[in-house]
């Protein structure tokens, strides 16, 4: 906590709230055993094919998924490779548990066709506990082999109440108040609607993007008085617009300014979430970017919901999805990343250094 008091009061605040949170999870835990460790064992409370102790000991596996620097006990020590892999995934399934007992919980997973094995354990696990645990698992229909891998993995769980919802796309005139409730529009011109929702097929997500870029682009001109809208001067009925998704993306980058564009492609370089010192220090060492000049690119970029405030950490940005990032990585050449690459390690090199010299000087204070 001294360390991270020093590097920042918010990491201070939140490493001192999770350790509260942890040990009083593990307090309830050890005084159940305490107290009825037969019943404890026989409801495979306590220990786990892994021969984990105790969640207080246990608790340094949870630190590199948390993000958080958690010192080793003497029990997590002992465990290494797949045992530890096993352990936490033991230790996540009891956490999950445990909390079950006080509220139902619902646990939502997307994108469940790109799992791990590790993750699909978990998953495997919490259904067949008996808690009052809700499992939301989202995928999408990809191709035959991903459908038949989903598909085996999911009849596997230990759930006699499963339910399959198929979501099918939306129809146009569903499409169209999705475009318009985005966009702040009563209405859409019959030229953008017709274009809007034949592209999109029902995908929120194109046609929302559809509709932005249509916007940035200058092809439709919109009235936030009045929420109307219409077609730009010269622009005809025939829309001539990207049929991927990518493509769009595409048009929305293409349409902001220069300096915004080069910061949202160095941006993606950095990662999908990125530290706005950093990102600052980056433009600085790589286009003498004032870090005045960023902030006011990056709330711009904001309100166009390329990126988005992260919604728990002050201080850090991230993309609105891994799809904007990916476009925005690929629109720089790969020469020009490796300047963005050798800022970022500098940030992190002096980061390091600060908080190591921070550390030491707390501990000559407490000595």
């Amino acid at each position: 906590l001294a360390a991270a008091s020093a590097a920042s009061p918010s990491a201070a605040a939140a490493a001192a709230s999770a350790a509260a949170a942890y040990a009083a999870i593990g307090a309830e835990y050890n005084s159940g055993n305490n107290n009825n460790n037969n019943n404890s064992n026989a409801n495979g409370n306590n220990n786990s094919s892994s021969g984990m102790g105790s969640i207080v000991d246990m608790l340094p596996l949870l630190g590199p998924v948390l993000g958080i620097e958690w010192p080793e006990t003497e029990a997590s020590r002992r465990l290494i490779n797949m045992t530890r892999m096993q352990a936490l995934c033991d230790l996540i399934v009891l956490l999950f548990r445990r909390c079950s007992e006080r509220q139902p919980i619902v646990i939502t997973v997307d994108d469940v066709q790109w799992l791990d094995a590790s993750s699909w354990s978990i998953i495997h696990a919490l259904s067949a506990v008996g808690a009052r645990i809700m499992l939301v698992l989202i995928t999408r229909t990809m191709n035959e082999v991903l459908v038949e891998h989903v598909s085996s993995k999911l009849n596997n769980l230990q759930s006699p109440n499963m339910l399959w919802l198929r979501l099918e796309g939306l129809s146009s005139d569903d499409t169209i108040k999705v475009v318009c409730q985005q966009l702040r529009v009563t209405s859409l011109p019959d030229a953008v609607a017709d274009t809007v929702s034949q592209k999109s097929l029902g995908n929120p997500y194109f046609a929302v993007e559809l509709g932005r870029g249509i916007v940035e682009s200058g092809i439709l001109l919109v009235n936030a008085e009045d929420g109307t809208c219409r077609l730009a001067e010269g622009v005809g009925s025939n829309l001539r617009l990207p049929t991927s998704i990518v493509g769009i993306v595409r048009i929305r980058l293409d349409s902001l300014k220069p300096q915004a564009q080069l910061l949202i492609k160095i941006a993606a370089v950095v990662g999908r979430e990125f530290d706005v010192k950093m990102l600052q220090r980056v433009m600085a060492s790589y286009n003498d970017m004032d870090p005045d000049e960023v902030l006011e690119l990056l709330h711009k970029l904001i309100e166009l919901k390329i990126l988005v405030a992260h919604p728990e950490q002050y201080g850090k940005v991230e993309f609105a999805n891994d799809l904007m990032q990916k476009v925005a990585y690929s629109l720089l050449p790969y020469a020009a990343r490796q300047p963005v690459h050798k800022a970022v390690a500098e940030f992190h090199e002096e980061n390091a250094k600060e908080q190591e010299d921070s550390v030491h000087g707390n501990k000559g204070l407490l000595l």
